[in-house]
């Protein structure tokens, strides 16, 4: 089904989904990873644009007591937040669980129902999940109890992340969760995939069947609002750098998919060959034991820059000659976006959901694998002060064009009703007999 906007996706919409502490109105915290990011630009996309759709964001906060707590944060006129108290140990009862007999569900029923009380109270139009995890199968199941239909982002793949952090978890523990993950086909009326290589390798290794209702909606980005940030008003940036060497940025949250150790590798390589190149990673390394190591070998070879707000950001892309994503797994990262949007070339590994825009608008030669730190220097040395396809440059602003892309969403929100699965009304009540005797009757 192709979307528009159309003035039909103007229809006042009710929506829950799941929120973040820094979405909040007056957070002093800049939002964290994408989908954070996205919720923020899709909030303020409707508060702009005059239409009067209800927002409804449940925040989990894992806690150590044993109580489940939902209470209300935040209300206003179209906005309200709810923080939903999720005590560790039963988080733990799937997370670190070594038994073959545990269903999520079960195990968590007390917590579903709580969510689904709410979705019963608040009576959204949608569940919107965007992304997943632990709180968002929760939803999911909520909402399938309650009979709202469910639109889910898949902002990454949650059976990767799983993979690349194996170590948090049991090994049965694992295989639940990646469980989980397969009942999103099962149950969701939409799956937005942000580009055919997400949705490709979800087919393939997630749901191992062709989902039914999917989307490809690319990321939403406000190109010409992060130019302007760029200049930064009166205010000077703070990046000056020597001009006699060539500039390499990375910006990326300091965990395993992101792979700094192949950005220290391709620093150390540098050096070794004492190329003219300086890296400056945008992260936060913690001092804890395990990485402290890391840090200090870190912070030999490149030059750690604290995370810092948008607007500095956009200036941080502006002094680069090149941006780096070496990421593991990366479905849509903004980085990538940043940079295109200020001119400034950028580099992808084979694992980055860009990789068809890319080879298909001639950025090939921008695709770069890390993994062989000699090979990748020679690869980066022969794109060095070349600029950027601008076929592509023209694909993707008009591809991610912020405005289209929420109102698309909104117009697949409304259409979700009619793309519920009939099969859904079963589910509704085989969970009621299974699950009966997990929650308290009602006096």
């Amino acid at each position: 089904m192709n979307f528009c906007c159309t003035g039909r996706a103007l229809t006042i919409m009710r929506i829950l989904t799941n929120g973040f502490a820094t979405n909040l109105p007056k957070s002093s915290r800049a939002p964290q990873g994408g989908t954070e990011n996205f919720a923020r630009a899709f909030i303020n996309h409707i508060l702009s644009s005059g239409a009067e759709h209800h927002w409804t964001g449940v925040i989990l906060e894992g806690v150590d007591t044993t109580h489940i707590r939902l209470r209300k944060i935040y209300e206003s006129t179209y906005r309200q937040y709810f923080r939903f108290y999720m005590p560790r140990p039963i988080i733990n009862l799937v997370t670190q669980t070594k038994r073959k007999d545990v269903k999520p569900h079960l195990a968590w029923a007390k917590a579903i129902e709580r969510l689904t009380v709410l979705v019963q109270e608040q009576k959204p139009d949608v569940v919107f999940l965007n992304g997943y995890g632990f709180l968002n199968y929760m939803l999911l199941k909520a909402a399938e109890r309650a009979g709202v239909p469910v639109v889910i982002q898949h902002a990454g793949i949650w059976n990767k992340e799983l993979e690349i952090n194996k170590h948090r978890y049991t090994p049965q523990g694992r295989i639940l969760l990646e469980d989980m993950e397969r009942e999103i086909t099962n149950i969701a009326a939409v799956e937005i995939f942000l580009n055919k290589w997400s949705r490709d390798y979800f087919w393939k290794h997630v749901a191992r069947s062709k989902p039914r209702n999917t989307e490809i909606v690319p990321l939403p980005f406000d190109f010409s609002t992060f130019i302007e940030l760029s200049k930064g008003g009166k205010i000077e940036s703070p990046f000056k750098f020597d001009k006699k060497l060539f500039h390499i940025g990375v910006i990326a949250r300091f965990d395993k998919i992101k792979n700094h150790p192949a950005v220290l590798g391709l620093a150390k390589a540098a050096s070794k060959k004492k190329l003219p190149w300086q890296f400056h990673v945008v992260t936060e390394v913690p001092d804890a034991k395990p990485t402290a190591a890391f840090k200090r070998d870190y912070k030999r070879y490149v030059d750690l820059v604290a995370p810092m707000d948008r607007g500095h950001i956009a200036r941080f892309c502006q002094s680069m000659d090149l941006i780096l994503v070496p990421s593991l797994f990366d479905v849509s990262p903004t980085v990538v976006l940043e940079a295109i949007a200020l001119g400034t070339p950028v580099v992808i590994s084979p694992n980055v959901g860009y990789v068809s825009e890319f080879s298909e608008h001639g950025g090939k030669n921008w695709i770069v694998d890390p993994s062989n730190p000699t090979k990748a220097l020679r690869d980066i040395a022969k794109i060095k002060g070349k600029p950027m396809p601008p076929a592509l440059k023209k694909y993707l602003e008009n591809a991610h064009n912020h405005a289209r892309v929420f109102n698309t969403y909104l117009e697949i929100f409304r259409e979700a009703p009619l793309r519920m699965l009939p099969i859904q009304d079963v589910f509704r009540v085989l969970w009621r007999q299974e699950v009966g005797k997990y929650i308290p009757k009602k006096k």
